[in-house]
Parts: C-alpha cells; structure tokens; sequence
C-alpha cells in the first residue's frame, strides 16, 4: 500500500487535539505561508497543509519550527528540511528544526485544503 493510498484510508480519523498550526499572525504567518510552497513529494501536499508544521516562533534573523514528518523514518525527511531551510534563508533567518514525533502524525491532522490535495491526487 503506498502512502497515498493509507493516507486516504485513513482520513475518515478524528483527532481531538490536533497539534498542527495552520494560520499564524503578523511575521509567523508570513513565514507560515512561505512554507505552504514546501510541497511532500510523495503526498503531493505542503507541509503545512498536511499537518506537519507544530509551532514557529520567530525573534529577530532566527526562528525555532517544531514540525513532525509522516513517520520518524520518512525517506523525504532530508528533502523537506532542505527545503524548509531553503524558505528561511531566502527571508534571511537561521532556523532551528526540532523534529517532534509525539504525538505520532495522523492524516487527520491534515487541514481541509490537505485533505483535498490528497482526494485529487489520484
């Protein structure tokens, strides 16, 4: 089963409380919406989307982005963090990644345009 397939079986979960951040003022959201340009190649869907981005703060040239990948073995993980660093630097602001695995990511963490990426990538 390819991770497409499992992550549209498993939409039908409901998770009571969803980590994931999908809208964030002022500079964050700004940030947050460059990261929206991070797409997972394999889900076709951004990161934020999808429910993987779990926190950003930002003081001055630096920020600390708590996110979680699909599985703690995701074989995209170097990609996405490469281009997570990539969005930062392009704003000119080192980034601390903390890789968060608890609780485990779900595909019902995903916001509705996530879930409507997953449905049209057939």
């Amino acid at each position: 089963m390819s991770i497409l397939s499992w992550i549209k079986n498993a939409l039908q979960q409901d998770i009571p409380d969803n980590p994931a951040v999908f809208e964030l003022p002022g500079e964050e959201g700004r940030l947050l919406a460059a990261l929206r340009h991070v797409i997972d190649p394999e889900v076709g869907s951004d990161i934020v989307s999808m429910g993987l981005v779990r926190g950003l703060e930002l003081d001055g040239d630096a920020a600390r982005l708590r996110m979680t990948l699909t599985t703690p073995g995701c074989p995209m993980a170097g990609y996405l963090l490469a281009e997570v660093d990539q969005v930062f630097a392009a704003f000119g602001i080192d980034v601390d990644i903390a890789l968060e695995f608890e609780p485990p990511w779900s595909p019902a963490h995903m916001s509705a345009q996530g879930r409507a990426d997953v449905e049209a990538g057939e």
